[in-house]
This record gives C-alpha cells, structure tokens and sequence, in this order.
C-alpha cells in the first residue's frame, strides 16, 4: 500500500510518530505516537494546509511516498461508526479519545478514517501506529515540495 506523508524537510524521514506524539493531533492526544499518513499525495498536501497558517508555514516542505508492507491488516473506520463533531474544523475529544483507544490496544498497524476536508468516502486518511510489531513503513522515496502560490 502507498501511502503519503508532508512535513518540513528536517522531520520527513521521522517514521515514529513523534511530531504528532509532542503536538497531538485529531486521532490523538499529547503523549500517545502517531503517523499521519494519506492515500493521495494531495490529499496529504491539503491535509497540512489546513492546520496551518501562512505565517506559520515552513519554506522547506517535502513530500515523503511511503510503502506499507502487504498485507497490512487496516481497520476502515466509517463516518457513522464515529463519535459525534469527529468532521469539525476544531479537534473533537471524543475524537482524540478514540484514537487514543485504538492506537493504545496495537490490535491494528494502521486505520482509514475519512477527511475532514470531503464528504464522507471521498478522501481517506491513513493513521499509522509505530507501537504496531507487525507495522514497517519504507521510505521510498523524499521530493521537495515547491508550493503554488495560488494554494496560498
């Protein structure tokens, strides 16, 4: 399975979930690792646009593919099978709390929930646990990532 990653070029290689673990982020709270990941390059991009700010924006952005290992079993989450206020703009608790249990049981390596940014089954994220034995995403490959300057 492809999968694909944004971040600054100094954390693009990091695989440990560690950024989200220091920030936090919809499918978990402080302290808990997780990898955000995306079944389209953009998506991923669209995805990380939308939690920052121009000013915030770092000018060495890279795209990262990353190969997850067949057959790597993945758990699909469905809108309806979320907790209420999962799509809004703001992180919901309840949100955070289920990602917390998920990533805290490590029965699954990775889970597919929708976008927040398109109605439901258009646009799929891929949360990856590091905790996760059986979880071994390759690096296959780091672009630069040159931003349009419409998209800002």
């Amino acid at each position: 399975m492809r999968l694909y990653r944004i971040a600054p070029a100094r954390f693009i290689a990091d695989l440990t979930g560690e950024g989200a673990r220091l920030a936090g982020g919809r499918w978990n709270p402080k302290g808990v690792p997780a990898l955000y990941t995306a079944e389209s390059a953009a998506l991923a991009l669209l995805e990380y646009l939308a939690r920052v700010t121009l000013a915030d924006l770092p000018g060495d952005l890279s795209l990262a593919v990353l190969e997850v290992t067949d057959p790597c079993t993945l758990l699909t989450i469905t809108s309806t099978e979320l907790p209420s206020g999962w799509d809004t703009p703001s992180i919901a608790p309840a949100t955070m709390e289920f990602g917390r249990q998920w990533l805290e049981t490590v029965t699954y390596p990775a889970l597919r929930v929708p976008s927040v940014l398109f109605p439901p089954g258009l646009g799929w994220n891929i949360i990856l646990n590091p905790r996760h034995s059986a979880l071994n995403p390759v690096l296959v490959e780091v672009l630069p990532l040159q931003l349009d300057h419409r998209l800002l």
